[in-house]
């Protein structure tokens, strides 16, 4: 199958707005906000993979630069989503691909990325695409009450 891999484009945004929907929730994102990232946003690299013209997945990925890390930058893949249709195709892992080759390119120390405790099918795409569990807490600040 003939998937290329791109960095996301403005004409990307309905697709990826319907993608992103279906891998979180309705109303998530908008169109400007995507727009303006895609322009604006210079610590976040989006991939998309195409197939015959038509997007089927995609993959974000951050940077994370701080005075902490003098000789490299700490990255992180935020989202991963690939349309049902090519799953198990071999989309997923030329889209983390790609987005680890741009890591490098950025001086990249350390990869590191989330997934849910369930998400089984997930945990083992990216076992065997040589990642491996790290014991961590993560903490979330919970949302202030209204008085």
């Amino acid at each position: 199958m003939d998937i290329t891999i791109r960095n996301a484009q403005v004409q990307d945004i309905p697709a990826l707005l319907e993608m992103n929907e279906a891998l979180n929730e309705a109303g998530c994102s908008t169109f400007e906000h995507m727009k303006t990232s895609l322009e604006n946003n210079r610590n976040e690299i989006v991939l998309v993979a195409h197939h015959n013209d038509a997007a089927v997945g995609f993959i974000c990925g951050q940077l994370h630069f701080s005075i902490c890390y003098a000789n490299g930058v700490l990255c992180e893949v935020s989202e991963l989503f690939v349309r049902e249709d090519y799953r198990c195709m071999g989309v997923a892992a030329k889209l983390i691909a790609q987005l680890e080759a741009e890591f490098v390119k950025h001086c990249a120390t350390e990869i590191f990325l989330q997934t849910g405790r369930k998400n089984v099918n997930a945990q083992k795409f990216y076992e065997k695409n040589d990642y491996a569990v790290r014991e961590r807490i993560v903490y979330l600040k919970k949302p202030r009450q209204s008085p």
